[in-house]
């Protein structure tokens, strides 16, 4: 018989440190949600200034988030590609909330 302690845990393979990988859920929703802000701002801008205006609205709604995620980059932690992925996805979902919020109001009052 071993001489091994009872009371000793097992070891463990268990990683600690999380991945540095985006998810594939992550980046998903972060296009999803800029496709639909995108939608919005080109509907918007190209009714008031026609399909150029629109077009620039479209790419318009990604300089918003990329600034933001540019702040976020003083953090050391936040400097990997899964925190700028996650980063991007809610800023993109805080601006779609947004925008419909203003295209219901402009709806509700039409």
């Amino acid at each position: 018989m071993s001489e091994q302690n009872v009371y000793e845990a097992p070891a463990s393979n268990i990683e600690t440190e999380q991945s540095n990988k985006p998810s594939a859920i992550v980046i998903l929703f972060a296009i999803i949600f800029s496709a639909i802000l995108a939608g919005i701002m080109f509907i918007k801008q190209s009714a008031a200034m026609g399909v150029v205006g629109g077009l620039g609205g479209m790419v318009g709604s990604l300089i918003p988030a990329a600034i933001i995620v540019g702040l976020f980059q003083i953090s050391k932690r936040l400097r990997n590609s899964r925190s700028r992925w996650k980063i991007f996805m809610w800023t993109q979902f805080v601006f779609v909330l947004g925008q419909v919020a203003g295209l219901l109001r402009y709806l509700a009052a039409a």
